[in-house]
């Protein structure tokens, strides 16, 4: 997974609806997601956005390196 391009890219438009269902669509699908923060997604609090996307997937951060992070979650 380290090597593999980010399944979900977070941009300008920040956590949007569409990203919480693309994030769980990858979640339900492949129980990991690889997920890259680009460098014009302003934020002020980059592990405050990580832990929001966490709880509201229901997933676990595994890895984080710099703007890119892998999450799994469990199937029950």
């Amino acid at each position: 997974m380290r090597n593999e391009k980010a399944n979900v890219q977070i941009g300008k438009n920040g956590l949007t609806d569409s990203i919480f269902e693309e994030i769980t669509k990858q979640l339900d699908r492949n129980k990991i997601v690889k997920i890259k923060f680009l460098q014009n997604f302003l934020t002020d609090d980059l592990n405050a956005d990580i832990n929001k996307i966490c709880s509201k997937t229901k997933a676990v951060l595994i890895e984080k390196r710099g703007r890119t992070i892998i999450m799994y979650k469990s199937s029950s």
